[in-house]
């Protein structure tokens, strides 16, 4: 069986940030393999899958969007262009 993205990643001994350990941990299945099991096919820790787990679940997934900037000008400079006063 040829490794994923994330297993690769993984094997690569690549740092893992949150982002990277929300993936690892929205992969698990429960209903097909035990934590421990998961945690030795990738080659991670089992404290630190159960520790993390636990961070991420206290904290929502952030979602990253645009805010509105609405920008109006400091004064307003009307011409009379027909001549009239």
């Amino acid at each position: 069986m040829q490794p994923t993205t994330l297993e690769n990643s993984i094997l690569k001994n690549t740092p893992l940030d949150m982002d990277k350990w929300r993936e690892i941990i929205k992969s698990w299945n429960p209903s097909t393999e035990s934590q421990k099991d998961y945690c030795l096919r990738l080659g991670i820790s089992l404290s630190t899958f159960g520790y993390v787990k636990g961070k991420l679940l206290k904290i929502p997934p952030t979602k990253k969007k645009f805010i509105p900037v609405y920008i109006t000008p400091l004064f307003m400079l009307y011409i009379n262009i027909t001549g009239n006063s």
